[in-house]
């Protein structure tokens, strides 16, 4: 597996692996956002092919506090260490950057994957679309 960066846009072999995952897979409608120009992309292949994506970037006005989100993982790879491979990625880059502290919206239902890599829910569970999410923070 090798992971490639790609800062302001999503390639878009990744950008068809997230709309499998998170529009037909999950069915959310607004999957793309003002977010996607802002972001670091990095996608995980296995040769040629997506297996896994997720974007961050810093809060605005903020250089300390970043965001991990929209990772992604192909059905056959999940449970196989790319997730961590994502996050673990980006986290290092956020910390080469200065960033201290780290948060994610995680869906409910993959909270103890970050949990695992060390992330603590704050606040209620809200709802995005129509998916119960939890927000989750990490301190460098």
């Amino acid at each position: 597996m090798k992971l490639i960066f790609v800062k302001g846009y999503l390639p878009d072999d990744a950008r068809a692996l997230r709309t499998e995952i998170f529009v037909s897979e999950q069915g959310f409608e607004e999957e793309f956002d003002d977010k996607e120009t802002l972001s670091t992309h990095i996608v995980a292949y296995d040769g040629d092919t997506p297996v896994g994506t997720c974007r961050y970037y810093s809060l605005p006005d903020d250089g300390e506090i970043f965001c991990i989100g929209r990772v992604a993982v192909s059905k056959t790879c999940r449970k196989g260490g790319v997730g961590s491979a994502l996050v673990t990625a980006a986290e290092s880059e956020i910390a080469l950057s200065g960033g201290k502290q780290i948060r994610i919206s995680a869906q409910v239902r993959a909270s103890a994957f970050y949990a695992k890599l060390g992330y603590v829910p704050y606040g209620e569970t809200y709802f995005e679309e129509h998916v119960p999410h939890i927000a989750m923070k990490k301190e460098l």
